[in-house]
């Protein structure tokens, strides 16, 4: 049996990739452009998927467009890539009668008013990004319902790691730290993520290929971690100088706070968080690279 990684060059198909050398499974990953070494594939043009090998019987689904803001711009791209693409990479699954887990988000919930947010609360996407996200979700229900075929979609947290782009608050965060730069957050700091590390969001990759369950789960850690926590922990932790937690009470933090009940990915796939936020700070720290 083969694998095959759509966006396996990414941050977290890249930790994937990695783990499938250590464990001498036989995989293939996928390049939207020809490039040696990789299956060249375009999920958005359904002539690239005769490239992918007789042999392949499970697909993990990384190739996504996210989008640094939610402008007007990038709404036609995420509904191309995230939600088209998708259905094409679900239509080439049918026809061969392959294994696909797909990466989602937990963007689809939008903005809870309970938490922990279990799967089946009120899906409310606010972005482009999510609302794509989650008609990605529907045609894996679909096909799963009407053909039969074995989907799991994963709804990711907050997720962290090593060679990741500083684009988010965590690993901003570090940079300006690094960079011996005082940290500031937005109002009085209490928003909070559920910041789950990149390793652990690849055992439940490959606790989903294993299992003979489907459906959608919740990937994260389980805990809520303050911004205002969040920034002294890191302060601790990259820097030896005496930095300081800075507050901007001008500037509202918009971003909805979230933390996920991983109750159903524990029991049904048998999901374990190994890092909490402190020992994944700790590999961040050690693992300038991918280890």
């Amino acid at each position: 049996m083969s694998i095959l990684i759509i966006g396996g060059r990414g941050f977290i198909g890249s930790y994937l990739r990695q783990e499938l050398i250590n464990k001498e499974s036989n995989f293939f990953i996928s390049s939207s452009s020809q490039n040696k070494g990789f299956i060249k594939l375009n999920i958005t043009n359904k002539e690239d998927f005769k490239n992918i090998p007789k042999d392949v019987k499970v697909i993990f689904n990384f190739g996504s467009f996210i989008p640094l803001d939610n402008n007007i711009e990038n709404a036609e791209k995420c509904l191309e890539v995230n939600s088209i693409g998708l259905l094409n990479i679900l239509e080439f699954c049918r026809k061969r009668d392959i294994k696909l887990v797909n990466s989602s988000s937990a963007s689809v919930y939008g903005n809870p008013i309970k938490f922990p947010v279990k799967e089946d609360d009120i899906i409310n996407p606010m972005s482009y990004y999510s609302i794509s996200k989650r008609v990605g979700e529907s045609y894996c229900e679909m096909f799963r319902n009407r053909y039969g075929l074995k989907c799991i979609s994963l709804r990711y947290s907050s997720v962290y790691g090593p060679c990741q782009r500083d684009n988010t608050v965590l690993p901003f965060f570090i940079k300006n730290v690094k960079q011996n730069k005082d940290l500031t957050v937005f109002g009085n700091g209490n928003r909070f993520q559920d910041f789950v590390y990149v390793k652990d969001i690849v055992n439940a990759n490959i606790n989903a290929l294993k299992s003979n369950n489907l459906g959608v789960y919740n990937i994260g850690s389980g805990e809520a971690t303050k911004m205002i926590d969040l920034a002294n922990l890191i302060i601790k932790k990259f820097s030896d100088n005496n930095l300081k937690v800075l507050f901007d009470n001008h500037k509202i933090d918009k971003s909805p706070s979230m933390v996920l009940d991983i109750s159903k990915a524990e029991e049904c796939l048998g999901y374990n968080v190994k890092y909490n936020l402190e020992e994944g700070l700790e590999n961040y720290k050690k693992n300038g690279k991918i280890s």
